[in-house]
């Protein structure tokens, strides 16, 4: 009787080694997007400062 709930938590742990697993590995793309991200809104604070926004007359 002891068998089957040993073999559900050891279930549970593996389903929380691979929840862990699977949140660690969107954490680290979830860091190199925003890395990307932040270049590119330096790239474009340059670029703001480099083209003076011009006034459009109606």
């Amino acid at each position: 009787m002891k068998t089957w709930r040993l073999e559900i938590e050891a279930f549970g742990s593996v389903e929380a080694k691979r929840r862990q697993q699977a949140d660690a590995a969107e954490l680290v793309r979830l860091r190199k997007d925003n890395k990307r991200l932040a270049k590119d809104v330096e790239i474009l604070h340059k670029a703001a400062a480099f083209f003076p926004m011009r006034a459009v007359k109606p």
